[in-house]
């Protein structure tokens, strides 16, 4: 059985999953269409830095959560 702190926790972690992969979905949106064909190449490096950032941030909290799970 899960302590009160471990649900808490984990609800908290899966908020934050949540809103970041809305997030990242978002950008992806952007990055892959048409809107994002006029930037030049290094805003477009940055985004794409961020994208990478955002995935690796959202694999992480996934392996938190199964941590808690577990």
């Amino acid at each position: 059985m899960m302590r009160a702190s471990n649900v808490q926790s984990r609800r908290k972690l899966i908020a934050e999953k949540a809103e970041l992969d809305q997030k990242l979905a978002m950008l992806d949106g952007f990055l892959f269409s048409e809107r994002s064909e006029g930037l030049s190449e290094y805003p477009r490096s940055v985004l794409m830095r961020q994208r990478v950032a955002m995935s690796d941030y959202s694999e992480a909290l996934g392996e938190r959560l199964a941590c808690l799970t577990d």
